[in-house]
C-alpha cells in the first residue's frame, strides 16, 4: 500500500469520519458532552482562521484569496450555526444532528461560485 494513502486513513480526522460513520451506522448511543463539543468547535475555528491567516500573510493577497474570500462571505457563518445552537440548547429546545447536514447543505452553493470564480 503507498505510504500517502496510508498516511491519510491514520490522520485522526479521517478516524474520527468512520469512527462517527460506524456508530451512527450502529445506532450507537454515543454522546458528546456539550462542552467538549463547543471546545472543539471554537478550536476548530481558531486554528482555520490562524492558519488562514498565516497563509495569506506569507503570500499576499491574490485572486484566489480574493475568490476564497467571496466564497466565504457568500456561504452561511458557522459562528453563527454555532450560536443558535447555544441558545437553542440554552432555551431547551430540541434540535436533532441533522441540523448540521443542513449546515453542510447549505455551503453548497458558495463552494460552487467559488470553484466558479477560480476557474
Amino acid at each position: 500500500m503507498d505510504t500517502g494513502l496510508l498516511a491519510n486513513f491514520i490522520d485522526p480526522a479521517i478516524l474520527f469520519f468512520f469512527f462517527g460513520a460506524f456508530a451512527a451506522a450502529t445506532r450507537s448511543n454515543l454522546e458528546i458532552p456539550a462542552s467538549i463539543a463547543k471546545f472543539f468547535s471554537l478550536y476548530l475555528l481558531i486554528a482555520i482562521g490562524f492558519k488562514g491567516g498565516v497563509a495569506l500573510s506569507t503570500r499576499g493577497f491574490t485572486t484566489v484569496a480574493a475568490t476564497g474570500i467571496a466564497a466565504t462571505y457568500g456561504a452561511i457563518s458557522a459562528v453563527t450555526f454555532i450560536a443558535a445552537q447555544q441558545f437553542l440548547t440554552r432555551n431547551d429546545v430540541d434540535f436533532g444532528g441533522h441540523m448540521t447536514v443542513a449546515m453542510v447543505l447549505m455551503e453548497s452553493p458558495a463552494i460552487i461560485m467559488a470553484v466558479l470564480l477560480a476557474s
